[in-house]
């Protein structure tokens, strides 16, 4: 089994949803090789997440959709089962608790494997699940606020160039690696009137969040900071953050 092919998968499910998490059932990862489930893990793409509240019912051969009620028993213990509505002569249906293990991918996790990859200074920031801020990473010539975009696949917006994030993620040594150099490329050779635009108003209230990030942390020089950061010098700083 090609363990690219299958990060190259999971990369895909996890941005089909809109920035929302999809939902990968136990029975499933069950089903892929043990080391590709170690890195992926290992890595954070993806978290273990709260039982499914519906089964297929194995009652029948019609496999029905149905909600499940979980019952809990002494010693922190469970029983699950759906009630067929359907049939006279079946009423209640034993679930397995296993079924009901899940687990989910996000934008959310491959925004923060990102940030640590690619070893930026600050958390990825959002107001909503399909844009991603994840701070600045310098070329050898320029600099650039990298954003990651979730619209029905995830897309890395870099210095006008959008690259998807499934070219630019890998397995190497059974672990999780990323192009670097491919994404600094993009930043020192800058594209204009396409990719993710950045308003002025959404720069200004991000890099006073960096200059607030810096002061909070008792930096003296956080305006020269922030500054080379951005790549800009501290005049061209202080005229961002006065603008109205």
């Amino acid at each position: 089994m090609n363990l690219n092919a299958l990060l190259v998968a999971l990369i895909e499910r996890a941005g089909s949803n809109n920035g929302e998490p999809v939902f990968i059932t136990t029975e499933e990862l069950e089903e892929w090789p043990g080391s590709f489930l170690c890195a992926i893990k290992t890595a954070g793409l993806i978290k273990q997440a709260p039982p499914a509240t519906s089964a297929v019912c194995p009652g029948c051969e019609e496999m029905c959709s149905m909600p499940v009620n979980t019952l809990l028993k002494g010693a922190g213990s469970a029983t699950a089962f759906v009630i067929c509505d359907k049939r006279d002569d079946i009423n209640r249906v034993a679930i397995s608790l296993t079924v009901l293990e899940q687990w989910q991918a996000s934008a959310y996790s491959m925004a923060h494997l990102l940030s640590e990859l690619l070893k930026l200074s600050s958390p990825p920031t959002s107001t909503n699940s399909k844009r991603w801020e994840l701070g600045v990473l310098r070329g050898k010539k320029h600099s650039s606020h990298l954003i990651l975009v979730s619209e029905n696949k995830l897309i890395l917006s870099v210095a006008g160039h959008e690259l998807a994030l499934n070219e630019l993620l890998f397995l190497r040594n059974n672990q999780i690696a990323i192009d670097k150099l491919k994404i600094t490329r993009a930043i020192d050779s800058p594209a204009t009137g396409s990719g993710d635009i950045e308003s002025a108003k959404d720069r200004q209230i991000r890099l006073q969040k960096r200059v607030d990030h810096f002061k909070s942390k008792g930096h003296r020089n956080f305006i020269k900071l922030v500054a080379e950061e951005e790549g800009i010098t501290t005049v061209r700083l202080h005229q961002i953050l006065k603008r109205k």
